[in-house]
C-alpha cells in the first residue's frame, strides 16, 4: 500500500516513518492527531445572552413620559375646574347682586308709586280757610311764573299781612273787599311787593308790584280767576299735597 507525504505530496510506502523525498516525520503527524480537543460543557457552550439595557431604558423613559402627561392633564383639569368654579361663583354673585338691585329698585319704585298715590289722593276743598288760601294762592302764582312768587314756596315762615292801607288799596285796580293780603318770607319779598285780594264772588286777584310802587299809579292784577278754578287747577296738577305742607308755615298778621 502507498500513502502520500503531507509535505511534498509524493507517494511513499504506507509503512514509511519518514518521507524519502523531503524527510517529513510521520511520527509528528500522528502525535498531532492524537491530541484531543478539550470538551466544552453545555453551560460553557451556551451563548451568553447580553442584557437588554436599551429596551429597559426605553421603558423607563416611556413610563416617565406617561406619568408626566398624566400629571399635566390633572393640573390642567384642576386649573380649569377652579376657573369654572370661580366663573360660576362670580356669575352667581353677579346674578345675586342684580336680583338684589332689581328688588331694591322694585321696592323703591313701589314706595315711590305709593308716595305718588298718596300725593294724588290729597285734594283741596272749595271752602279752605285763610292759611290754606294763602298757601294755595302762593303756590298757584309760583307755578304760573308770576314775578317774585316762586321764592315764597321755599319759605320756612310765610307771613301774610292783612293790610287796609289806603295808599296800597288805591293803587290796586281790584281792591276786593277792602282788604289786601301781603305775602313775604318773614317780612322779605325782595324787590317785589306780593299782594292778592279776594272779591265778594271769590275771584282771586294776584299782583306783583314793585317794592317802591307809586301810590298814585293804578296796577292791574297779573292773574284774576275764580277761587274754585284755582283750586281745581291745583288738584288737577297734584299740587294739593305741597300746598298743605306750605300751609303749616303760614303766619297771618292782622
Amino acid at each position: 500500500m502507498e500513502k502520500f507525504c503531507p509535505k511534498c505530496g509524493k507517494k511513499i510506502s504506507a509503512t514509511a516513518k519518514f518521507c524519502p523525498h523531503c524527510g517529513y516525520n510521520f511520527a509528528l503527524r500522528n502525535n498531532n492527531q492524537s491530541i484531543s480537543t478539550p470538551k466544552v460543557s453545555r453551560e460553557q457552550a451556551k451563548p451568553v445572552k447580553k442584557k437588554r439595557k436599551g429596551k429597559t431604558g426605553i421603558l423607563v423613559i416611556s413610563l416617565l413620559v406617561v406619568l408626566a402627561a398624566a400629571g399635566g392633564g390633572y393640573y390642567y383639569w384642576n386649573q380649569n375646574s377652579s376657573q369654572t368654579q370661580a366663573s360660576q361663583s362670580a356669575k352667581s354673585s353677579s346674578n345675586s347682586t342684580s336680583h338684589r338691585q332689581a328688588s331694591q329698585h322694585s321696592t323703591q319704585k313701589s314706595e315711590s308709586s305709593s308716595s305718588d298715590d298718596s300725593v294724588d289722593e290729597v285734594k283741596l276743598s272749595n271752602d279752605i280757610g285763610p292759611k290754606e288760601s294763602a298757601a294755595a294762592v302762593t303756590y298757584f302764582a309760583a307755578k304760573n311764573d308770576i314775578d317774585g312768587w316762586k321764592s315764597m314756596t321755599n319759605s320756612d315762615d310765610l307771613k301774610v299781612d292783612l293790610s287796609t292801607d289806603d295808599d296800597l288799596l288805591n293803587s290796586l285796580s281790584a281792591t276786593g273787599q277792602g282788604m289786601a293780603y301781603v305775602i313775604s318770607d318773614d317780612g322779605n319779598s325782595g324787590d317785589r311787593k306780593l299782594v292778592y285780594t279776594i272779591d265778594k264772588d271769590d275771584t282771586i286777584n294776584i299782583y306783583s308790584l314793585p317794592s317802591d310802587y307809586d301810590p298814585d299809579s293804578t296796577y292791574q292784577p297779573v292773574k284774576s280767576l275764580p277761587k274754585a278754578d284755582m283750586i281745581e287747577s291745583i288738584n288737577d296738577h297734584h299740587y294739593a299735597f305741597a300746598v298743605k305742607k306750605l300751609q303749616d308755615k303760614v303766619t297771618i298778621n292782622q
